[in-house]
Order: C-alpha cells, then sequence, then structure tokens
C-alpha cells in the first residue's frame, strides 16, 4: 500500500471512528502528522473533534506529535475537544501531553478556557482551571477574557466559578 493511501486511510479511519483501521494504519507506518488539505486538521485534530478517547489515546503514545499544531481555521486539538464537551479528552490531552492550554486561536484569539466558557461546559472548565499553568486572564482578539465571554453570554454559573477559582479582576473592562 503506498504512503498516501495509508494516510488518506488513517483520515478516514479516524473519522469513522473505527479504531481497529486507525490501529492498522498507524501500525503500518501512516504519517500521524499528516493534514487534511482543506481544513488542515492532523488525525489527532479528527479524534479529539470526534471525542474518540480511544484513538486520541493511540495516537498519544506516539512521540512525534504535536498537540499544539493548528489547523487552517486555527483550532488546536485541545480547542476541538472543549468545543466538543469530550471530557476524557481534554482531561487525556492535558495530562499527557505538554499541550499549551493557554494557545490562542489564531483568527480569533480564543483559548480553549474561552471556548468552555462559551460553551457552558463547567466540568471542562474546573478540569482547566486545575492547571497551573493556565492564564485565566487572557484576551481575545475582541478584548475579552473568559470573565467577559461568561457575562456577555449570561452564564451566571460560570461567572461565579470563575470568580471563585481564579484571579480574574472582575472590574477589568473589555479592551
Amino acid at each position: 500500500m503506498s504512503r498516501l493511501s495509508l494516510n488518506q486511510g488513517l483520515l478516514k479511519a479516524i473519522a469513522a471512528r473505527d479504531l481497529k483501521r486507525t490501529e492498522y494504519y498507524v501500525s503500518s507506518g501512516a504519517d500521524i502528522s499528516i493534514t487534511d488539505e482543506e481544513s488542515g486538521n492532523t488525525p489527532l485534530h479528527l479524534a479529539s473533534k470526534a471525542g474518540h478517547v480511544d484513538a486520541v489515546h493511540l495516537l498519544l503514545e506516539r512521540t512525534d506529535i504535536n498537540p499544539n499544531e493548528m489547523n487552517k481555521s486555527g483550532d488546536t486539538p485541545l480547542h476541538f475537544a472543549t468545543k466538543g464537551g469530550h471530557f476524557d479528552v481534554v482531561q487525556l490531552l492535558l495530562e499527557k501531553t505538554d499541550i499549551n492550554p493557554n494557545e490562542m486561536n489564531k483568527i480569533n484569539g480564543d483559548t480553549p478556557l474561552h471556548t468552555a466558557v462559551r460553551y457552558q461546559n463547567l466540568n471542562i472548565i474546573n478540569l482547566l482551571l486545575r492547571r497551573r499553568d493556565l492564564d485565566p486572564n487572557i484576551v481575545n482578539k475582541f478584548g475579552d477574557n473568559p470573565l467577559h465571554c461568561a457575562a456577555n453570554g449570561g452564564h451566571l454559573d460560570v461567572v461565579q466559578l470563575l470568580l471563585e477559582k481564579t484571579d480574574i479582576n472582575p472590574n477589568e473592562m473589555n479592551k
């Protein structure tokens, strides 16, 4: 089987959530850093987006994977897992990689915390807040920190959580 066929097969197997085929393509030498030409998604992006924790675990066993790689929309695998509410995938990415929890989407500047706040995912917010290297004061390209996003969305439970568990200044103005 050609390298191109292996790579395309890997992307299709992950998109189909077919773990056996994913294992086959990875063990056969498919490039786990291959990107989809249209979206720029890697196999790790696709598995994270789908919430396919077993495929994410399989891919993370490889040392040649970059968990901080952005696709053409500026999202990392952590952004995708956060958007999808895939707690187990977020947890795996945070625990098993050197992923940057402060990585900003290159288009809108949102961090995974901004994303979790927008989607009101309290479990993922709590998980992210446990990271010592998380900076809850990062502002996106619209001048909003995660607290601004929570307040703008009317997410009072998220506002309360951020005020209780972070050092976000509630008096800071949007820039």
